[in-house]
């Protein structure tokens, strides 16, 4: 039931469970179920901890083990996941204003 829930939630998911920005393309993280937009998962694949996370759940397909739930985000990745969010976020507040800017 809970894979079913799972699965589910991939294909109802409106918008990304990390940055909440609505979803156009996704994608899973290797880390937990969470549903992913690009800019996520591309932020997610530099984290400390993606490698251990990806090699895991290789393992888990290689047992026949296809809604692994993932290894979960340490304190480190959590960390590193919302600078890189702070950071994107940041860089679009600039982009906007200086939009803005050259409208005027």
């Amino acid at each position: 039931m809970k894979d079913r829930i799972a699965h589910d939630h991939f294909f109802a998911a409106t918008n990304c469970d990390r940055c909440k920005d609505p979803l156009r393309v996704r994608t899973m993280s290797k880390f937990n179920r969470e549903v992913l937009c690009m800019s996520c998962k591309a932020a997610e694949r530099e984290s400390p901890g993606y490698i251990e996370a990806d090699d895991a759940e290789v393992a888990a397909v290689r047992r026949g083990e296809y809604n692994f739930p993932g290894v979960g985000l340490t304190a480190r990745d959590r960390e590193f996941l919302a600078d890189r969010l702070a950071e994107r976020r940041e860089r679009e507040a600039k982009a906007h204003t200086g939009a803005d800017a050259a409208s005027a």
